[in-house]
């Protein structure tokens, strides 16, 4: 009956996942479909995870950069952020209020799920007795569904020259 009781509780232990050690995240390598290579990301660029959790580069500018007009946007998205190669982008203030609005446009082939490269141009004014300078770019995934589970965005903080 002891040993019973015993092999009970090691059963227990194993099934409730006590002697299981946790193991961390590992970061998937992003493989290009067509190929099966791993996507070359060049490491000179600032990287962001969307709200979406996929990843997007920025070349042109970093976060806490102080930008002025117009704003030159370039980097490397995944091709399914992009519809009819465009994706939404805005500029706001600190308070959220949308300074400017305009499209990134996908360099190359933009239907796959590998990195395609994208750029694009804001060209704005801010008000010169603003409180602050503090901004942020806000590249969205294209949306033409509408549909909020389709919804991601990256959103890099400026400063605004």
């Amino acid at each position: 009956m002891k040993y019973f009781v015993s092999l009970l509780a090691l059963s227990s232990l194993i099934l409730t996942g006590c002697w299981n050690t946790p193991t961390p995240p590992v970061e998937e390598p992003i493989i290009v479909p067509e190929t099966g290579e791993i996507a070359e990301i060049p490491t000179t660029v600032e990287i962001y995870y969307s709200s979406g959790a996929e990843l997007v580069s920025i070349t042109s500018l970093t976060a806490g950069q102080t930008v002025t007009s117009p704003i030159t946007i370039q980097g490397m998205a995944p091709g399914y952020r992009f519809f009819e190669a465009t994706a939404p982008v805005s500029l706001t203030n600190w308070n959220g209020l949308i300074i400017e609005e305009g499209y990134i446009t996908a360099t190359e082939d933009w239907m796959t799920g590998a990195m395609v490269p994208f750029e694009g141009t804001l060209t704005y004014t801010v008000d010169p007795n603003r409180a602050n300078d503090n901004g942020a770019l806000i590249l969205h995934k294209s949306n033409p569904s509408g549909m909020r589970e389709n919804d991601a965005a990256v959103e890099i903080p400026i400063h605004l020259g």
